[in-house]
């Protein structure tokens, strides 16, 4: 019995062991939670220094004025949420002010600027000098952006009375017959020109007036060859007065682009007249005789060379061309003549029958508007030409039959002038400073063209 009993302890002994390294292995392999705490002595520590950084912050919160806090919100921009109808009107009004504030300032800007005055024209001002040089810069000052504005220009040999017609034609007013300085006596003693290349004026009525240097012009020929001899010697002796004493000495007349000194002076007075021809509304033509025939060659030559510009008539794209007044200056008083006026214009009808320049434009002085017994019954069918007597000779105001003289005969003349039916220069409506532009890209292609060039070949 006794070794029975010893077995069971053993096998009790054996069990309680084994149940408790069973235990052991499952109470080690749980995984209990972990918690992290500081030892009591640095959570003392911990407490200390929050009262003291508390104090500090309350110390400097006392000391700094307290501003007002910033509040950050984010627009909600492309959310589907709906609005109430006053939030919309408040969107719509935010989006729209600031447009329209803008376009009320520049606008206002634009109507101050319209509304300054134009500065008055004194005296005329060079639009190409003497050298051929485009340089009217400071006449833009005086122009517009208006569309409503007339171009007359002149053409004329020497001494023919260019510079005082135009003067007439920018006031009625005798203090401004000079604003195209006229030939001086002395000048004209010596036979010397008063315009060097093109002037230029522009009236208070809108009216722009261009006054050129005389075409085939003998002192024009001399002044070129006196030029070119300084430039030759390099030593410009004493000028020489007389414009006829250098074109004696044959010996001494040079050559240009253009061949001979003559050839050059015709060709500049074509290419001004082509200038004219392409940038005026009416150009006239002024001679101290109805007829010479050098003038009217000289004009024919000037059409047929100037440049192409083309303009709508109709709803149809053709080449512009002016309207072209005859003006005889100095008129004797046999001159105006029923039969005389009538030969005038037979003659001039013939000569440009094939031209189209346009010589019927109403301006005339057998219309019968101006003089009652020269009218289409008695002197044929009107053309554009109109006769002056000599305004310095002038002594008695009603020495012409039926009419008061140079006075009335000019201020009719330039009624028909203003009255004139004007064709657009270009196929798009110009403004006045557009104008400018236009004039000295024309005069620039003139300037280029070969046509001129080849032109002085065909001279002899």
């Amino acid at each position: 019995m006794a070794f029975y009993d010893r077995g069971k302890e053993s096998r009790k002994k054996s069990n309680f062991y084994g149940s408790k390294d069973k235990d052991d292995k499952f109470f080690n392999s749980r995984r209990l939670p972990i918690i992290l705490t500081k030892p009591d002595s640095e959570r003392d520590k911990d407490k200390d220094k929050g009262s003291k950084s508390r104090s500090s912050t309350q110390d400097s919160s006392e000391k700094s004025v307290p501003s007002q806090p910033t509040i950050l919100l984010k627009t909600r921009e492309g959310d589907g949420r709906a609005l109430s109808p006053s939030q919309k009107t408040a969107r719509q009004k935010k989006d729209v002010e600031p447009t329209y504030q803008l376009a009320t300032k520049t606008s206002n800007t634009d109507t101050t600027s319209s509304l300054l005055p134009l500065p008055e024209m004194k005296q005329s001002i060079k639009l190409i000098d003497e050298n051929c040089q485009f340089c009217g810069d400071g006449l833009l000052e005086y122009l517009s952006e208006q569309t409503d504005f007339l171009v007359i220009g002149c053409i004329g040999p020497q001494s023919a009375g260019k510079s005082t017609i135009m003067s007439h034609l920018t006031s009625t007013t005798p203090t401004n017959w000079n604003i195209f300085k006229p030939q001086t006596i002395e000048q004209e003693e010596v036979g010397l020109h008063g315009t060097n290349g093109v002037d230029v004026f522009v009236t208070s009525n809108r009216v722009i007036l261009l006054d050129t240097q005389p075409i085939l012009s003998p002192s024009v020929l001399d002044k070129l060859i006196q030029q070119d001899n300084k430039k030759s010697l390099g030593n410009p002796g004493p000028p020489n007065h007389n414009a006829f004493s250098s074109m004696n000495d044959r010996s001494a007349t040079p050559t240009t682009e253009f061949g001979t000194v003559e050839n050059a002076v015709e060709i500049n007075s074509l290419q001004i007249t082509g200038f004219l021809l392409s940038v005026c509304h009416t150009v006239i033509c002024i001679q101290d005789w109805f007829f010479d025939p050098n003038v009217f060659r000289f004009l024919q030559s000037a059409e047929m060379l100037k440049p192409a510009t083309t303009t709508l008539q109709d709803d149809v794209m053709v080449e512009y061309f002016p309207q072209v007044v005859f003006l005889q200056n100095k008129a004797r008083v046999s001159d105006f003549n029923q039969e005389n006026i009538s030969t005038m214009q037979d003659v001039i009808n013939q000569t440009f029958l094939r031209s189209r320049l346009q010589i019927q434009s109403g301006v005339g002085i057998a219309t019968g508007n101006v003089i009652k017994h020269l009218n289409p019954m008695t002197c044929g069918d009107p053309i554009n030409l109109y006769l002056l007597p000599n305004f310095y000779n002038e002594e008695n105001p009603n020495h012409f039959k039926n009419n008061t003289g140079f006075a009335d005969l000019m201020l009719q003349f330039k009624r028909q002038l203003l009255g004139i039916t004007k064709h657009p220069l270009t196929h798009t409506a110009l403004t006045e400073k557009n104008w400018f532009h236009y004039a000295s890209k024309v005069w620039d292609g003139i300037k280029k063209s070969p046509f001129y060039s080849e032109y002085s070949r065909l001279l002899p």
